[in-house]
């Protein structure tokens, strides 16, 4: 085969040829080479494409369960700040309430059950700790209005009663026959 640098050769038909078929197998060569890596490329595309899908189902499950968990947390928040709220409520009942026995003892009440249930609670006035500033002028309003809640409670009768007598003992020279017997069982006297 001539070289087809040298100057002033021209290559015969048959080297022409076999150059062309040479230059053909090698194309069919790259030409089954491309296909492959194009056959390659669309299956990488494709996994690329699943991939991107599982990714973005992923990322949206991720999302969701955030949302939700964000959700039932802030309803955990919300219903623990209520449960604390309603004992804070409550507690600070208990010592309006407590406060309210004390001042109506204080006051002299006789039956405090009753001087709470009669006892405005809209007149109610509380400090910042929770306790109640006015319920001395509550019971003193309430003892001019309605002064039989308050004070000692009366009898109708003022006599004193007559101090109690020990029970004496019978003599034996009143009893009968049959107390004299009966006194002897009880207590049988000495021989």
């Amino acid at each position: 085969m001539a070289d087809d640098n040298t100057p002033g050769v021209t290559p015969s038909i048959d080297e022409l040829r076999a150059q062309l078929s040479s230059a053909q197998e090698r194309i069919k060569e790259l030409n089954s080479e491309a296909k492959g890596h194009r056959l390659n490329a669309d299956r990488f595309r494709g996994d690329a494409d699943t991939l991107k899908q599982q990714a973005e189902a992923a990322k949206a499950e991720a999302t969701a369960a955030l949302t939700a968990a964000e959700k039932a947390a802030a309803e955990r928040v919300a219903a623990a700040e209520a449960k604390a709220n309603e004992a804070l409520t409550k507690a600070q009942q208990r010592a309006v309430a407590a406060d309210l026995r004390v001042a109506a003892r204080d006051a002299g009440a006789n039956d405090v059950t009753d001087v709470l249930a009669l006892l405005p609670r809209d007149k109610l006035e509380l400090d910042d700790n929770g306790d109640v500033k006015n319920a001395a002028v509550l019971m003193a309003e309430l003892k001019k209005a309605k002064p039989y809640l308050f004070g000692l409670p009366t009898t109708s009768s003022t006599a004193v009663p007559p101090p109690p007598k020990p029970p004496s003992a019978k003599p034996a020279s009143d009893m009968t026959d049959d107390e004299f017997a009966a006194a002897k069982k009880v207590r049988p006297w000495r021989k």
